[in-house]
């Protein structure tokens, strides 16, 4: 029996799972301080499935991975630097944002958001429209091929995105939102506003305006009681337009919204600029 399973049957009066020791070779390497592949990698290495510690069924991964986590809580605090797999899975996609002869889009990940790339923004660029809809935002790339675009893709716990939309903030880049008009949308917006340090409610919502959502909704054709839920949210102006979505029970997703999107971000280019 080796220490580590010694001191797991002191704290759980449980026997270690028959297969603790596969992972002795694991906890060295981390008691060593040696850099540490993904979990998934670090688990195949020990021979044993990739999935084991993370999602694997079976009841004797179950059982190995409480073991695990009971020794990665009270032996190491919960600090483990495992690498992350969102340095590729974790990116943003942009459009006429980053200087390169490439074609647009452009993808970055968290580690090239968090160097120093400021040189790399273009010199000219004052206005970009967040799109959280991945299809809508590259339709409207091809449409507007001249305006700067990012995709937020629903996904608020990207820190690719927040870093990026951190650093445009800084140079004084006006940031625009665009989402479904849903209450998990509407929730989306929000979320991400509040990841912002220097972006007001009035410039994130300038398209996406009351106005133009009571017109969106007026002219919508979908009814779902599930997706306009009412719903809480902190701040007023997107109180009022999760209200409106609810009380109408129309929500209007963004790939019927794409003609009006071309002519109001066109528009609103034109009197910024």
């Amino acid at each position: 029996m080796t220490e580590y399973q010694q001191r797991y049957t002191e704290r759980t009066k449980q026997p270690a799972p028959k297969n603790a020791s596969m992972l002795e070779p694991l906890f060295t390497k981390i008691q060593s301080g040696q850099p540490l592949a993904t979990l998934m990698m670090e688990t195949a290495r020990c021979q044993l499935p990739a999935h084991t510690l993370i999602d694997d069924k079976t009841a004797s991964a179950r059982a190995l991975r409480a073991y695990y986590q009971n020794i990665i809580k009270f032996e190491f605090n919960d600090t483990v630097n495992f690498r992350q797999l969102n340095l590729i899975t974790g990116t943003i996609t942009t459009a006429n944002i980053i200087q390169t002869n490439l074609p647009q889009p452009v993808t970055l990940n968290s580690q090239q958001t968090q160097s120093d790339f400021n040189h790399l923004i273009e010199s000219d660029l004052a206005t970009v429209y967040i799109i959280e809809n991945a299809n809508v935002f590259l339709e409207l790339m091809l449409a507007l091929p001249d305006i700067s675009f990012i995709c937020g893709n629903g996904n608020n716990s990207n820190q690719a995105l927040i870093q990026l939309l951190q650093i445009l903030e800084n140079r004084l880049i006006s940031l625009h939102y665009l989402g479904d008009l849903d209450t998990d949308g509407i929730q989306i917006a929000e979320t991400l506003f509040q990841k912002l340090n220097k972006t007001d409610i009035s410039t994130f919502l300038s398209i996406q305006t009351m106005a133009n959502v009571n017109r969106w909704v007026i002219n919508g054709k979908f009814h779902s009681k599930k997706r306009t839920r009412q719903n809480r949210f902190q701040l007023a102006a997107f109180q009022h337009q999760a209200d409106r979505i609810h009380t109408s029970g129309i929500y209007v997703e963004q790939e019927e919204l794409f003609d009006d999107y071309c002519r109001l971000i066109r528009e609103h280019t034109t009197t910024t600029s």
